[in-house]
C-alpha cells in the first residue's frame, strides 16, 4: 500500500505545481477583477487602448510593478499639465497599414483615419517629449513614436476630410475634372434643350432627367416611344412609361462617360500612390500605433484614478534588514461599491503576517477580504486604487483566493471539499511572498473538526510565511489566532440595536457573531433565546458578553479620541488664523515704516537743498551785500530748520539695525547730510531729537539721522570753515566743446557753482553748434538749475548758437 501511495502523492504535488497559473486566474474572477477592467476601458480613448485594457493582467515581477507604478504616477502627472491632451481622434489603422503594404488599395476615409491617428502620434510625441525630463517613464515610450509628417501632410493635401479625392491632387485630375464638367453641362444643356421643345413637350411624360445604367435619360410615354429616336434603358412598372436616351445626346453622353472614367481612373491613381507611402512605412506605423494605445492606457488608469479618488499604491521594498509591512491599508475602499463605502485601514506584515476576520452574517467580513485582495491586484496591474496616501503593498508572486460557495453538483463534491480542494492546491502553490484569502475558513462540515482543519491550514500559511487574510465564526479559531504567534484577530461591528451592520473594520479585537442578539430582536421567543444562551455554557457566554462590552468600550474611546482630535484641529485653525494676522500686521508695519523712511529721505532731501542754496548765497554775499541781505538768509536758516523740527521722523530703531549709540554734550558726531562732523550741545531728550552745532548753525536732528561718532582727530575742532575760491581762480568762461552731454552736463553744473561762489555774475558755456546736441542737453539742465537766473544764446558777436549766456 505504501509503495502505491508514494507515486500517487508525487502525483498530486506535481499537478498542483502546474496549476498555480489557473489558481491566478481563477482569483481575478473571484475578486471582480473583469469588472475593474471593463470600468477602466471605458476611459481609454480609441479601439486598441480599449483591447488593451481588457486584456491588462496583473505583474507578480517586481521591476514590471514598479514600472506600472511609476508610468501610472507620469499619466496623472500629465492629465495635470496637458489636460487638453486627446487621443480620441486615434484609430487602430494597423491592418489598412498591412493592406498598404500588400499594394492594396485604400480609400480616401481610409487614408483620413490614416492622417489623423498620424496627427495624434505627432501630438503626444511632442508633448510627450517636452516634458520627458519630468516623465522620464511615458516620455521614453513616446520616443519610439514615428515621424510621419511628410506623410500626414500628403494626404491631407490630396484628400478632403470626407474623404474625395481633391483637384488639385494633381494636374491631369484637374484637368480631366473640368473637362468633365464642360462635358456634362453641354450634355445637360441638350437634355433641357429638348425637354422645353414642343416635340419634347408632346412625347414627354414628365419633363425631368433622369438616370438609367449611369446613362441621361428622358421620361417617354409609351404610346410616343416611335416619335423620339434613341435607346430605351428601362420601362416603368406600369408600362406606360419607357425611360430613353435620345440619339441626339448619346454621343455627349459617350464623352461625357470617357471624361468620367479617366477622373477615377486618375483619383484611384492618386489614392493607391497615398497608400503605397502608407505602405512603406507600415511596421513604424504598426510600432507607433501599439505605443500609443499604450500610452492610451496609461491615461485611462489615471482617469480612473481620479474617478475613484484615488492615487497608485506604493510599493513596499520586502528586501531590507527590517522586516516591513506587506499591506498597508488607509482608509481604503472598494472600487465597484456605489454610495459611500466605509473605509478600512490596516497593516499586515511588520508584527503579524496572518489577520483572522470575524464578526455577523452581513457585517462586511467577504467585502473586506475582497477589497484587500482586488486592492492588491489592482496595484500589480498599475491602477491606482482608492485609498488614502500612504497605503502600499509588497509585491506579490501570486494573489490566491477562495471565497463564496464552491459546491460541485456534476462533482458530487460538499462545499467543504470543495474549498478544501482548491486551499490544497494554494498550499502546493503558496511562497512567502504570496498572498492567501479564504472566506469561511472551517465552513461546511462538523464545527470542532472544521476548526481543527482550519488552524492546521493557518499554520501552515504562516510557516510558509505567506500574507494570510481569513474569514470565521468559530470562536476556536478567534482564540488561537489570539494565542498564536502570526496572527491576529480583527472583527466588523454589528449594531445589535438597529440590526444592521457598521461595516467598520478593528484590527486586534476579535468579532461577535450575535446570533443570540439578532434572534432575539427579530422575534423569537424569549424562553428559546435564554434555553439557546444556557446551551452555550456560561465561559462562552461570558466571552461573549466581554467581547460585546470590550467592542462598547473601544466604540466610546474612538468617539473621545475623534472629539479630541476635532478640538485640536479647531485649535490649529486658529493658530493658523492667528498666525496669518500677525504676519499681516507685520507686513502692514513694514510696508508703513518703509513708507515713512522713504517721506523722510524726500524731505531731507529737499532740506539739504534748501540749506546748500542758502550757503551759497551767503559766500555770494561775504564782503559785497549789505547787512539787509544778509539778514534774510538768516531768516531763510531758521525757516529749514523749523520745517526740519515739523517733519522729525521718529524710527523705533536705526535704520541700518544697529544698536543706538549713547551719546554725550561734547561729542563730535556724524549727520546725514551734512559734511563736516558736527559738536552734540544737548543729549538726546525722549523723542530722541538731538541739539548739535555746525559752526555757527544750531540745529535738532533725529537719533537715526547719526552715523556714528567722528575720530578723534577730527574731534580737536568743533569749528566749521567755509572757504571761498578767489574770483581769480573761477573764470567767466567753460568749455565743454567736445564733450558728451552727460560728461558737458556734470561739468556745467560743478562750474556754476564755484562761479558763483567765486563772485561771478554772468558766465559763458562754449558748446559749439555741431547738430545741436550738446547745447539742448546743457539748456534743459540749466532751466531747471537752482543758481542760474536765466539764460540766453549769446548775439552773433559773442559766438551765436555755439556759446550760452548765463546769468548767475
Amino acid at each position: 500500500m505504501e509503495s502505491k501511495a508514494k507515486p500517487r502523492s508525487k502525483a498530486v504535488s506535481a499537478n498542483h505545481g502546474r496549476d498555480v497559473a489557473g489558481l491566478k486566474r481563477r482569483a481575478l474572477t473571484t475578486l471582480e477583477y473583469d469588472k475593474v477592467r471593463r470600468r477602466l476601458a471605458s476611459f481609454t480613448s480609441f479601439s486598441l487602448g480599449e483591447e488593451l485594457a481588457l486584456a491588462l493582467e496583473p505583474s507578480y515581477a517586481v521591476a514590471e510593478v514598479t514600472r506600472l507604478r511609476d508610468e501610472a504616477v507620469e499619466a496623472g502627472r500629465l492629465l495635470e499639465l496637458r489636460e487638453n491632451l486627446s487621443l480620441s481622434d486615434a484609430r487602430d489603422v494597423r491592418r489598412l497599414a498591412k493592406t498598404a503594404a500588400l499594394g492594396g488599395q485604400l480609400s480616401g476615409l481610409d487614408l483620413i483615419s490614416i492622417a489623423g491617428t498620424l496627427a495624434v502620434i505627432h501630438s503626444v510625441a511632442a508633448n510627450l517629449l517636452r516634458l520627458s525630463d519630468s516623465l522620464p517613464v511615458l516620455g521614453g515610450v513616446a520616443a519610439g513614436l514615428g515621424r510621419f509628417r511628410e506623410t500626414e501632410t500628403a494626404i491631407r493635401s490630396k484628400v478632403s476630410a470626407g474623404g474625395e479625392v481633391m483637384d488639385g491632387a494633381s494636374e491631369l485630375l484637374r484637368r480631366l475634372r473640368q473637362e468633365e464638367r464642360a462635358a456634362h453641362d453641354k450634355l445637360m444643356e441638350r437634355l433641357k434643350e429638348m425637354i422645353a421643345s414642343p416635340e419634347g413637350r408632346k412625347v414627354l411624360q414628365e419633363p425631368f432627367i433622369t438616370t438609367r445604367d449611369d446613362r441621361y435619360v428622358l421620361a417617354v410615354k409609351a404610346e410616343q416611344r416611335s416619335q423620339l429616336q434613341g435607346l430605351i434603358h428601362d420601362v416603368s412598372s406600369s408600362g406606360a412609361t419607357v425611360f430613353m436616351e435620345p440619339l441626339a445626346t448619346v454621343e455627349l453622353g459617350n464623352a461625357w462617360r470617357e471624361l468620367k472614367l479617366a477622373e477615377q481612373r486618375e483619383s484611384e491613381r492618386v489614392l493607391l500612390e497615398l497608400a503605397r507611402q502608407v505602405g512603406e512605412q507600415a511596421d513604424a506605423l504598426e510600432e507607433s500605433i501599439e505605443r500609443l494605445a499604450h500610452i492610451d492606457l496609461a491615461l485611462a488608469k489615471a482617469r480612473l484614478g481620479n474617478a475613484l479618488g484615488g492615487a497608485p499604491a506604493g510599493i513596499i521594498d520586502s528586501n531590507g534588514a527590517e522586516k516591513p509591512a506587506t499591506i498597508v491599508l488607509v482608509d481604503a475602499r472598494h472600487p465597484l461599491l456605489t454610495g459611500e463605502p466605509v473605509p478600512i485601514s490596516l497593516e499586515i506584515g511588520r508584527d503579524f503576517q496572518g489577520l483572522v476576520i470575524s464578526g455577523p452574517n452581513t457585517g462586511g467580513k467577504t467585502v473586506a477580504l475582497k477589497t484587500i485582495g482586488l486592492l492588491a491586484l489592482m496595484a500589480q496591474a498599475g491602477i491606482p486604487i482608492p485609498a488614502a496616501p500612504g497605503s502600499a503593498f509588497q509585491v506579490f508572486d501570486g494573489v490566491y483566493a477562495d471565497i463564496g460557495d464552491e459546491q460541485s453538483i456534476e462533482q458530487s463534491l460538499s462545499t467543504f471539499s470543495a474549498h478544501l480542494g482548491t486551499i490544497v492546491d494554494i498550499l502546493h502553490g503558496v511562497t512567502g511572498r504570496s498572498l492567501v484569502l479564504l472566506d469561511e475558513l472551517g465552513a461546511g462540515t462538523d464545527p470542532q473538526e472544521g476548526a481543527a482543519v482550519a488552524k492546521a491550514i493557518l499554520s501552515a500559511l504562516v510557516r510558509a510565511g505567506a500574507t494570510t487574510v481569513v474569514t470565521t465564526h468559530h470562536s476556536e479559531i478567534k482564540a488561537f489566532a489570539h494565542s498564536a504567534p502570526g496572527l491576529e484577530n480583527a472583527s466588523v461591528e454589528f449594531d445589535s440595536e438597529t440590526l444592521a451592520p457598521t461595516y467598520r473594520l478593528t484590527v486586534g479585537l476579535p468579532g461577535r457573531s450575535n446570533a443570540l442578539a439578532i434572534a432575539e430582536r427579530l422575534g423569537l421567543p424569549p424562553e428559546v433565546v435564554d434555553e439557546a444562551r444556557q446551551s452555550m455554557g456560561s465561559g462562552l457566554a461570558e466571552v461573549e458578553a466581554l467581547l460585546g462590552e470590550i467592542q462598547e468600550r473601544r466604540r466610546q474611546v474612538e468617539t473621545e479620541l475623534q472629539s479630541a482630535a476635532e478640538a485640536r484641529a479647531e485649535l490649529d485653525d486658529a493658530r493658523t488664523r492667528l498666525r496669518q494676522q500677525q504676519a499681516e500686521l507685520d507686513a502692514e508695519q513694514i510696508k508703513a515704516v518703509a513708507l515713512e523712511r522713504v517721506e523722510v529721505q524726500v524731505i531731507a532731501e529737499e532740506m539739504k537743498s534748501r540749506l546748500r542754496q542758502a550757503r551759497r548765497r551767503v559766500n555770494a554775499l561775504v564782503g559785497k551785500r549789505g547787512q539787509q541781505e544778509l539778514a534774510e538768509v538768516v531768516a531763510e536758516v531758521d525757516t529749514i530748520r523749523h520745517d526740519l523740527e515739523k517733519g522729525v521722523w521718529r524710527p523705533r530703531q536705526d535704520p541700518d539695525g544697529r544698536e543706538l549709540e549713547p551719546l554725550r554734550v561734547g561729542d563730535m558726531i556724524h549727520v546725514v547730510g551734512i559734511e563736516t562732523p558736527v559738536e552734540v550741545i544737548a543729549e538726546p531728550d525722549d523723542r530722541q531729537i538731538v541739539r548739535v552745532q555746525a559752526g555757527q548753525l544750531r540745529m535738532q536732528v533725529h537719533r537715526s539721522q547719526v552715523r556714528g561718532k567722528a575720530p578723534r582727530r577730527q574731534q580737536q575742532s568743533s569749528k566749521t570753515t567755509v572757504s571761498l575760491p578767489p574770483a581769480a581762480q573761477v573764470g567767466a568762461e567753460l568749455s565743454v566743446h567736445g564733450l558728451r552731454a552727460l560728461e558737458a552736463v556734470e561739468a556745467v553744473d560743478r562750474y556754476l557753482e564755484r562761479a558763483a561762489m567765486a563772485g561771478h555774475e554772468r558766465v559763458r558755456i562754449v558748446h559749439g553748434k555741431g547738430k545741436g546736441i550738446l547745447r539742448s542737453a546743457i539748456q534743459r539742465a540749466l532751466g531747471g538749475h537752482q543758481l542760474v537766473g536765466s539764460f540766453r544764446d549769446a548775439e552773433p558777436d559773442e559766438g551765436g548758437e555755439g556759446v550760452t549766456i548765463v546769468e548767475l
